[in-house]
């Protein structure tokens, strides 16, 4: 499993305390690690909401509880929040953005243009991997 960087854990505690649900801290900090190891695995961008449903239904068919659902929800809707207002200056988080940036670019157009050829979308995740291990090489 990921660890997540000490500025993203530190923001992601705070943000879980201001809004007082401390007590699940430690949870909610493991079901934002399990999301970051299925969007890395799946290729799937976790600034996005969108990665969210695919995200639910692979929690789903590994018989996860209504509750853990609804707290992995929770979670990453604090987590989605939390990176909506992320400062830019974080030279870490900055450089990494810059990096994939050209990437990311590329994955939403092939999106749409699958979208609008009305393409499989196993189609979309096939090519969205192939880019994925092309901007590895």
């Amino acid at each position: 499993m990921r660890k997540l960087s000490s500025q993203l854990a530190r923001a992601f505690s705070s943000a879980l305390m201001q809004q007082e649900r401390a007590g699940e801290r430690d949870d909610c900090l493991n079901w934002l690690r399990y999301y970051l190891d299925f969007c890395a695995k799946y290729h799937h961008p976790p600034r996005r909401s969108d990665s969210l449903l695919p995200f639910l239904q692979e929690m789903a068919s590994k018989n996860r509880s209504k509750a853990q659902q609804e707290q992995a929800v929770y979670a990453l809707t604090v987590f989605y929040s939390l990176m909506a207002e992320w400062p830019k200056e974080h030279a870490e988080s900055r450089a990494q953005m810059d990096k994939e940036a050209p990437w990311n670019v590329c994955i939403e157009n092939l999106e749409k243009e699958i979208t609008l050829r009305q393409y499989s979308p196993k189609t979309l995740t096939t090519y969205r991997q192939w880019i994925f291990q092309f901007a590895k090489f």
